[in-house]
């Protein structure tokens, strides 16, 4: 029996990616096995919620990635074209109006000009059809950001270019893109948050040399190599993980509280 590949290994043991992925399968029920849609990742994506999805959501699924060192061993996992995007010109090879769906999920707080970059996207979304952003909230009074400035996880740690995006300020974006908004839906709250914390700050500064994390956005392990510098780190989480997924559980108490997910309309 082959070994479980190394991106899977990491997504099952994840809080906020299967989270994300479970509210992406709840909101993209519309699809159907013509309809076309485009994934735009940014960093920190090993290719496993693009795995999942082609598993999960019945679609002609295409790929695209801001980091273009992730791409190939994208590619050797997914056995798929990759298509590599830049933040200022994120040219693609496919006519206007090409897209039934475009999800950007985790890529507008790594772009200089949110804005732009959406714009040109939208050009490959067909009248009516359906955007969905995924971003980090932009609240920076929140405890957990506060927490994160005192440790100096600040956001170019993660390779961002600001913290995240406001409920107003995702708002005015979709306004501004002449876009209908359909919902605003959360994810990840405080307890998830601080988990995610937790493993991120003890990846970055106790084994930052095994994962030459001093590149900004490498944190977790980004290839097969990195991986294997830490799998007996990752046995030890794996043991313990079952009583982080009962804190995680905690969130449920928090319902009040949010992390954004845009679900819009293309006008």
């Amino acid at each position: 029996m082959n070994p479980e590949p190394w991106q899977l290994n990491i997504f099952n043991k994840s809080f906020k990616k299967k989270e994300k992925l479970k509210l992406l399968k709840k909101e993209l029920v519309f699809l159907n096995q013509n309809a076309k849609a485009l994934f735009i990742t940014c960093g920190g994506n090993s290719g496993a919620i693009n795995y999942k999805l082609r598993q999960e959501i019945s679609a002609c699924w295409f790929w695209a990635e801001l980091e273009k060192e992730n791409i190939p061993e994208m590619e050797t996992f997914l056995k798929e074209k990759v298509y590599p995007l830049e933040t200022g010109n994120p040219a693609l090879p496919f006519d206007r109006n090409f897209f039934d769906l475009i999800i950007i999920l985790d890529v507008l707080e790594h772009i200089p000009d949110p804005l732009d970059f959406s714009r040109k996207i939208l050009c490959f979304l067909k009248p009516g059809g359906k955007l969905v952003i995924g971003t980090p909230t932009g609240n920076t009074s929140k405890p957990l950001i506060i927490v994160k400035k005192i440790l100096k996880m600040k956001p170019e740690i993660y390779g961002h270019l600001r913290e995240g995006f406001s409920r107003q300020q995702l708002a005015q974006l979709n306004d501004q893109l002449n876009l209908q908004t359909i919902k605003i839906l959360s994810y990840s709250r405080f307890f998830t948050e601080l988990l995610e914390l937790m493993i991120n700050f003890s990846l970055l500064k106790i084994f930052s040399r095994k994962f030459n994390a001093q590149k900004s956005g490498n944190i977790a392990p980004q290839s097969s190599s990195q991986f294997n510098k830490v799998a007996a780190l990752f046995k030890f989480y794996r043991l313990i993980y079952p009583f982080f997924l009962i804190f995680s559980l905690l969130d449920k108490l928090l319902f009040f509280t949010e992390g954004y997910f845009f679900n819009s309309r293309k006008i």
